[in-house]
């Protein structure tokens, strides 16, 4: 029987992807180069991947601090003017119908997870947050952000629902133990199919109710 639903953040919740990316495409392009999208879209859901700015300074040596900072605010003010994702608040609505716990297991920091569901007036639907530093500093793939979120939330890995935009996400997901749904956004989607139990175009074109009968299906056992 489903009980919790766990929601990645970046991706999943709330856009702040693309605006990294085209953040990072910009800094690029002042020096006449492109982001290789493959290695960038392989990095998404985690931090141990690409990094774009070694990257770049391989080819052009040392990038200015301004730059720098002025390309973390291009990011910061992009971020800013997102609002959650299609299907998002209907979905943390009908979990509340269906009394499913709400949990965020995240590879980004607590503080920036809270931070934007509290700008976004969604931070009281979810009571749990984990953030890669509430698990060891470990994001994923590894699975510790889900162990924490299922230990916290007191359910077992088959009464849990992952929600997912990434293949690193969805990866550790499935290494947790939980039915995983995979809802690739535009970048991510360039990193092929991921080994979820299910894979949709968009929260707002699937509903819990829908996950639900899925669930019951699966039979999903640890």
């Amino acid at each position: 029987m489903l009980k919790a639903l766990i929601f990645d953040f970046d991706g999943t919740i709330l856009d702040t992807e693309m605006p990294e990316f085209l953040a990072w495409q910009g800094l690029y392009a002042e020096f006449g180069l492109q982001m290789p999208l493959d290695l960038w879209v392989g990095g998404i859901g985690t931090v141990n991947g690409f990094d774009p700015l070694r990257y770049l300074e391989r080819q052009v040596g040392p990038v200015a601090a301004r730059q720098l900072h002025q390309m973390e605010q291009r990011n910061l003010a992009l971020v800013r003017e997102q609002r959650p994702l299609p299907g998002v608040e209907r979905w943390l609505a009908a979990a509340s119908t269906h009394s499913l716990s709400l949990a965020v297991a995240s590879s980004s920091p607590h503080y920036w997870v809270e931070s934007h569901l509290t700008r976004l007036g969604l931070v009281h639907h979810f009571p749990i947050i984990v953030g890669r530093d509430d698990a060891g500093n470990q994001p994923k793939p590894n699975p510790a952000v889900y162990q924490v979120a299922l230990a916290r939330l007191g359910v077992r890995p088959d009464e849990a629902a992952a929600i997912e935009d990434s293949r690193n996400g969805v990866a550790a997901a499935k290494a947790a133990g939980l039915f995983t749904l995979y809802v690739p956004n535009e970048l991510t989607r360039q990193g092929g199919d991921a080994a979820a139990d299910h894979t949709v175009p968009s929260l707002a074109k699937f509903t819990v109710e829908e996950l639900l009968v899925r669930f019951d299906k699966k039979g999903h056992k640890n």
